[in-house]
């Protein structure tokens, strides 16, 4: 089941646009970078798959460079990949701070995944308002160490006399939660009919209409809901009372990660398909 690949579709128009006089590309809902196992046939255009495949790009070679080698996640470019990533330790002595910068393989040396805690999108807080509202300064952030055990390297650099260690980390806020806007939003036309929103919040976003990213993406301190998940990630979709439709959205699920929340659009139907 871990390897399997999950094919919806295929869709016959592209989701964020609906232009259908084009050619149309399968989508992966996750990104290949991600080892995405779920793919939408038929769903993109050429011009909104540029579009999605930039923010990813972004994501995937900064953001989440080094928890991927360390996972050993798929790439396009094995190539290209780095395979070592620099720390920085430090102690103090009695003329100040020493600082010592390391570049290692992440089998040599702990890699950081951090995600970012956003405020709770703005649309469920008060949905009546109509201002926009950006991507602010995360709330917190969920810290992770991967690659060599990192209480083996601890106790290794506390005898060497070191009191702590920094890493890099490149990291683009609106570009994480566009990301996750898409992942929520393919997999919703994924699963649901496709005149199932009666309003659609998020294709406006991907294809640069509207930056109001703030307003339909963030967390929220909930209970998690039962999905799909195959291999790494999990992924659900909810309507709310009101008919809110909207996805959730949790990478690298095994290992505690927050879980993020899109609102998708809005429906007039009461139930999910066979809910």
């Amino acid at each position: 089941m871990a390897n399997q690949i999950k094919y919806y579709g295929p869709v016959g128009k592209c989701i964020y646009c609906g232009r259908n006089d084009v050619p149309l590309s399968d989508e992966h809902i996750v990104p290949y970078g991600l080892s995405g196992k779920f793919i939408l046939r038929k769903a993109s255009c050429q011009s909104c798959s540029e579009k999605t495949s930039l923010v990813e790009r972004r994501v995937l070679r900064n953001h989440l460079i080094a928890p991927r080698a360390a996972m050993d996640l798929k790439t396009r470019r094995p190539s290209q990949r780095p395979t070592k990533f620099p720390i920085t330790l430090f102690r103090q002595n009695p003329k100040g701070e020493v600082r010592e910068e390391r570049v290692s393989s992440p089998s040599d040396q702990p890699v950081l995944l951090a995600l970012p805690i956003y405020k709770p999108p703005q649309f469920l807080v008060d949905p009546t308002s109509s201002s926009s509202r950006g991507i602010d300064s995360p709330l917190d952030w969920k810290v992770f160490l991967g690659g060599k055990k990192h209480k083996e390297f601890i106790a290794e650099i506390i005898a060497d006399g070191y009191e702590g260690v920094e890493f890099d980390l490149d990291v683009h806020l609106a570009d994480f939660a566009l990301m996750m806007a898409k992942i929520g939003y393919s997999y919703t036309r994924a699963i649901l009919p496709g005149d199932f929103l009666v309003e659609d919040y998020i294709s406006p976003l991907i294809i640069g209409k509207t930056n109001d990213i703030g307003r339909y993406v963030g967390n929220l301190p909930t209970h998690e809901l039962a999905g799909d998940s195959i291999a790494t990630h999990r992924l659900a979709v909810q309507i709310m009372l009101d008919r809110t439709v909207i996805a959730r959205v949790k990478l690298f699920a095994k290992i505690g990660t927050p879980e993020y929340i899109v609102v998708v659009g809005k429906t007039d139907k009461e139930n999910l398909p066979n809910a």
